[in-house]
């Protein structure tokens, strides 16, 4: 059962160095993924630019020629021109301009009543009333522009390039919608199946020319495009015209995606390959869980002892034994790092027989010279929890009888209240009976009561460290850390503060009636060699307050 359980264990590890060799494989792979998204996206969009830009120029070169050729018109026919003088050679100059540039289908002169009597094709009889709004604005002299409109004469679609004359009259002339598209290069443009491009009147959003699937009134919504589509826009310089450029997003796309539909599973296939051959030529680290049987065999583990002080006279009255592990890959460990993984495989159980053997061990050594001096040992409820495994502790202690009276053994006061651990309490009163004693650790961080404390009889109260501080303690925490001492001299048992540091934390203690102390202010924990030379340097048989007498060895 035991091999069938670091065997599943090693198989997790190695799944999970799999899985993370997979995921970084993966990863460029779908940054790659993205970063094609943003640059299919990003190129398309220079590519519109591109196409206003050209459309720009071929529109603004288109304007500039209309605007010519009407002003040669207006020049020289309708300043020394009335109906009555027309002749044959006024229409043929108005057929010649027509002739030399193909992308104009008609020229008319309208008169100041809005009347239009003379076209490329001859003189209007009778003249045709234009209606306003297929009539430039007089008191703007520059070049504007109309339509499409349907012409009065040809019936026929048109945009309309009219220049006011001072006669408040005007010149027309006449573009074939279709013409223009050709001309601006329109209808070779590839802008997918519902996108297209516009040229746009500023005033009434009215389309006079475009390509693609535009808006069937011929008006362009002002409306914000969805996030579905591309719109871009571009305002000829000059003029009362904007070109529009309106494609579908996921018609951008389309390439990009057919290549992933494919790239993707490939991306996953190939990662799976590299996890599966890496994870040959890097395999995972063994589990603590299969080291800590064989370090327990190499004896690679260690106790270190943290000293306990009188801080009124300075001398060390005992130790707590801190266990540390000399792992042979991975160096120094500390217990947050390999403890937790004892509990969860039972191991702790024979680890922590092997911290007893070997703290006793220590400990007598110790009491050849300081017969006072207390040992203290950590528990863990995995070891009080089953009658067998508490029994290996009273055992232990009745194999050293000699020295249990100057055996602590300290329990975390959460474990106090867990109502399914019937157990703890009859296993900690066992211990008690062979004269070792109990301290409660970390006190003022779990939720015991009065009621546990007084029927455990508990000895020691250690108070946590995060109650000893340099600055001020808001008002709660100082109450809690008053009703704690008080409590301590109510139930008759011993404080010892944990975690003391400065000499400014030390007299604070003592100030309140706290006298045993353990922390940095005196010492790190230290290996059994060097606490023996500490105990040198820190060590006075000094009689003891009597109420102390009774709980300290």
């Amino acid at each position: 059962m035991r091999l069938k359980s670091l065997t599943h264990h090693w198989s997790k590890r190695s799944n999970r160095v799999r899985l993370g060799i997979f995921s970084v494989a993966l990863l460029p792979q779908f940054l790659l993924f993205f970063l094609g998204y943003f640059h299919t996206i990003f190129n398309e969009k220079q590519n519109l630019r591109t196409v206003l830009e050209l459309g720009d120029r071929q529109m603004s070169s288109l304007m500039r020629a209309a605007e010519i050729t009407l002003e040669d018109v207006k020049s020289h026919l309708t300043n020394d021109l009335d109906e009555t003088s027309i002749n044959e050679s006024h229409v043929r100059r108005l057929q010649k301009i027509v002739y030399e540039d193909p992308r104009f289908r008609e020229i008319g002169i309208v008169n100041q009543d809005g009347y239009l009597y003379l076209t490329n094709l001859g003189v209007i009889e009778p003249p045709v009333l234009l209606s306003e709004s297929n009539r430039s604005d007089p008191l703007r002299e520059e070049m504007q522009i109309i339509g499409p409109v349907t012409t009065t004469v040809m019936q026929e679609q048109s945009v309309i390039f009219a220049l006011p004359t001072e006669d408040q009259g005007e010149v027309n002339l006449l573009v074939n919608p279709v013409i223009l598209n050709y001309w601006l290069g329109l209808n070779s443009l590839n802008l997918g199946p519902d996108g297209y491009i516009a040229y746009v009147l500023d005033s009434d959003q009215e389309i006079i020319a475009g390509t693609g699937l535009l808006p069937r009134n011929g008006v362009l919504s002002s409306q914000t495009p969805d996030r579905s589509r591309i719109q871009l826009e571009r305002r000829l310089e000059a003029s009362d015209i904007t070109i529009v450029v309106d494609v579908s997003k996921a018609w951008v796309l389309g390439k990009w995606i057919d290549f992933w539909k494919f790239g993707i599973p490939l991306s996953i296939a190939s990662s799976l390959l590299i996890a599966l051959f890496g994870s040959r030529f890097f395999p995972p680290q063994k589990s603590l869980e299969g080291d800590i049987p064989r370090a327990l065999f190499n004896d690679e583990f260690r106790l270190h002892y943290q000293p306990v002080v009188d801080m009124e006279t300075g001398s060390c009255i005992g130790c707590e034994a801190l266990i540390r592990w000399q792992h042979t890959d991975r160096g120094l460990l500390f217990p947050g790092v390999f403890i937790p993984v004892a509990e969860e495989t039972k191991l702790i159980v024979k680890l922590g027989d092997w911290i007893i053997q070997k703290a006793i061990e220590d400990l007598y050594e110790l009491l050849i010279e300081h017969p006072y001096l207390y040992l203290s040992i950590n528990l863990s409820p995995i070891q009080l929890v089953s009658g067998n495994d508490s029994r290996r502790i009273v055992n232990h202690l009745k194999k050293y009888h000699q020295i249990s009276k100057n055996l602590i053994f300290e329990i975390t006061e959460n474990i106090l209240i867990e109502d399914n651990q019937t157990n703890i309490p009859k296993a900690l009163l066992d211990i008690q009976d062979q004269g070792a004693k109990i301290a409660l650790d970390d006190f003022g961080t779990g939720h015991s009561g009065i009621s546990y404390l007084s029927k455990l009889k508990v000895d020691y109260l250690k108070i946590d460290r995060r109650f000893i501080t340099d600055g001020e303690l808001p008002v709660h925490a100082t109450s809690l850390l008053e009703g704690m001492i008080d409590l301590g001299r109510r139930l008759q048992v011993t404080l010892v503060a944990e975690g003391v540091e400065t000499e400014f934390q030390k007299q604070g203690l003592l100030k309140k009636g706290v006298r045993y102390g353990q922390g940095y202010l005196w010492a790190k924990p230290m290996p059994i060699e060097e606490f023996h030379q500490f105990l040198a340097t820190h060590s006075q048989e000094v009689q003891l307050p009597s109420q102390d007498m009774k709980l300290l060895p």
